[in-house]
């Protein structure tokens, strides 16, 4: 639905977008799948893709996540449908990867079952669920549970168990979150050996399952490696990368995860955006977390979570001295602060399941003493909410939304109430399914409204729906006189309707075109959407093939020498009649750098029709000039 607001699409239907903050899914992660699943029913696989950046590495790419298993679906199955059972599979992997990993502990009873379902619907999977980020963040479980299951049983086949693990991780499309990923692992392979059978065996192991599983993605890896090296993304990352830390009071979003508004609103009024900030996990775990400090601090997988949530919490933050310093590291310096997130859920649904467990195995004596530590937490919890509304209440009336924080605190105490009640029922008389049945449906009305307002629902007769006229138009006219088009705002959908075009967005953006299409727009982060903002006018335009360029209605001409060729109520399309073919004949061969190569373009001194340049040459080689039949 972000793509019926950008003209000329708003002419199929008028809608209200759900969630703004999806235009990735959008324009990227949506248009990549239909694209690799139309390349490979036609026998190609998708190595290239001619229709973005004047033509990028598509596989090479990781974020595409070709080789991601639970993606195949949309190469047997309308994408509406795999769309939907992609993401459905995608909540399905955490939650089992979870459960497996909290009962080889072990943990068990329901404790297991209540932190699998705290973490699959937990938020931050909840809003990032679309992207490959999501995919990633289902894929962490079922690491730390191949790790877990090699200690138990150092087998051959454990470790090729680990080494698939690995890589479906990095298959799954952002290898920063797998490269994160590994290293908990490898920090809980550590803490854990301790009470293997054989620790230095296990270690052995464990560090020849890593090793075999990069080998594994090694085919998508090296690819990636090669196209980084030439991305744009990299360049500028590797000059300067900020340092991104959420302020620690907007981690009211634990307890409210709407007090700042919906994803979907204008009235939005938090820091960044509700995705960054999203990492809800219920109310539960904050009620059971206590039993798990007070009745389980002896079990070393508490202090280990316990470890992780602080660590993950004070980057995600940011701590005076100590966040500096680790976003300084890999996989840390390349990657958002913000990613972090997951652990510090994973960690906080795993302290829910051991504190359960926790109170369900305490001796009678010790009972009462847990039961004051659930009251306090709740005092705590009520306390917390109740300050950081009264101190935002100013604010908060400034910036009106459709549940003021007054009213989400009011549904929180209740909730946290009923919660705290069967909670200390559990500490008092001990856990059963009943009660955890109870906790677990606490978990789902605490938690479920994330993931149904962050993922909407479209009609499938409008998810990417049959061209409208001014894009019929570009088709025909692009069979009869071919060349790139350049379609506004709707970045990567031409090659849903087969236009090439030089704008694009992958993440990563090739260098070269970025310096010509896009000299000034690197943006705060470098991996944003590129636009091509350059003069129209200009000889770099003409170079990069740009025949056509799609406006708004009633929109003059880019330049004195496009022509208008479609004028329609839901767009114009203007033609540049000095655009240039993909390939022509020059006359002379000159040597330049590529700075000196940028600067003759953008100064109009070359004639690129005339003269080509070459780069790392000492001299330019000696031509004829052919005649004018063959320049044609």
């Amino acid at each position: 639905d972000n793509l019926l607001t950008l003209a000329p699409w708003r002419f199929v239907a008028e809608v209200r977008p759900a969630n703004p903050l999806a235009t990735d899914v959008t324009f990227m992660f949506h248009p990549w799948l239909i694209y690799a699943a139309r390349e490979i029913g036609h026998g190609r696989f998708p190595l290239w893709n001619p229709y973005v950046f004047a033509g990028a590495p598509f596989f090479a790419n990781p974020q595409t996540a070709l080789l991601f298993p639970l993606n195949g679906l949309a190469w047997i199955l309308p994408i509406a449908t795999a769309v939907t059972l992609i993401s459905m599979l995608k909540m399905s992997l955490a939650g089992l990867g979870t459960y497996w990993f909290l009962r080889l502990l072990p943990l068990s009873g329901p404790a297991p079952a209540l932190g699998a379902v705290t973490f699959m619907f937990s938020g931050v999977l909840g809003v990032w669920l679309q992207w490959s980020f999501g995919s990633s963040i289902a894929c962490l479980p079922l690491l730390l549970a191949t790790t877990e299951h090699l200690r138990r049983r150092p087998t051959a086949v454990s470790v090729a168990g680990l080494a698939m693990a690995v890589a479906v991780a990095v298959f799954a499309g952002y290898p920063q979150g797998a490269g994160q990923g590994m290293l908990a692992c490898a920090v809980w392979a550590a803490t854990r050996s301790r009470s293997a059978a054989r620790p230095a065996r296990f270690l052995l192991l464990f560090t020849g399952g890593l090793v075999l599983g990069v080998a594994l993605a090694a085919v998508q890896l090296l690819p990636f490696v090669e196209y980084a090296r030439v991305s744009a993304v990299f360049h500028h990352r590797a000059e300067w990368f900020p340092l991104l830390s959420l302020p620690l009071r907007s981690a009211i979003t634990f307890l409210m995860p709407y007090y700042y508004g919906g994803p979907g609103g204008p009235d939005f009024w938090g820091y960044w955006n509700f995705n960054e900030i999203t990492v809800s996990v219920g109310v539960v775990p904050w009620l059971v977390l206590p039993l798990a400090l007070a009745a389980g601090w002896g079990r070393v997988e508490t202090r280990f979570f316990v470890g992780m949530a602080a660590l993950a919490g004070s980057i995600l933050y940011g701590l005076p001295v100590l966040t500096p310093l680790l976003a300084r590291l890999p996989p840390f310096s390349f990657t958002i602060n913000h990613r972090v997130a997951p652990f510090v859920a994973f960690a906080l649904c795993a302290l829910c399941a051991i504190g359960f467990d926790a109170a369900a195995t305490a001796p009678a004596g010790r009972r009462r003493r847990l039961a004051r530590a659930v009251r306090i937490a709740f005092v705590g919890l009520v306390t917390v909410g109740f300050v950081s509304v009264a101190d935002d209440l100013a604010v908060s009336l400034r910036h009106p939304i459709r549940m003021p924080p007054a009213w989400q605190y009011v549904t929180f105490l209740v909730l946290l109430t009923v919660t705290a009640l069967l909670t200390l029922r559990v500490t008092l008389a001990g856990a059963s399914w009943g009660r955890a049945l109870g906790l677990g449906a606490l978990q789902l009305a605490s938690l479920l409204p994330i993931a149904a307002g962050a993922n909407p629902v479209i009609d499938t007769r409008l998810f990417y729906p049959p061209p409208p006229p001014a894009v019929r138009h570009l088709q025909e006219a692009g069979a009869r006189d071919p060349g790139r088009v350049m379609l506004g705002e709707a970045k990567n959908i031409g090659m849903l309707y087969g236009l090439t075009e030089v704008a694009g967005y992958d993440g990563m953006t090739p260098r070269r075109v970025e310096q010509l299409a896009s000299p000034m727009e690197a943006g705060l982060l470098g991996s944003g959407a590129l636009n091509v903002t350059t003069d129209l006018g200009a000889p770099a335009v003409d170079l990069l093939g740009i025949r056509r360029v799609l406006l708004a209605p009633g929109s003059p001409p880019p330049a004195a020498h496009f022509t208008l060729e479609y004028d329609g109520p839901d767009a114009r399309v203007y033609r540049n009649e000095r655009a240039l073919p993909r390939a022509w004949l020059a006359a002379r061969v000159g040597c330049a750098d590529d700075a000196a190569a940028r600067a003759r373009i953008a100064g109009g001194t070359l004639d690129v029709r005339e003269e080509a340049l070459l780069g790392d040459c000492l001299g330019p080689p000696s031509t004829g000039r052919p005649p004018a039949a063959a320049r044609a």
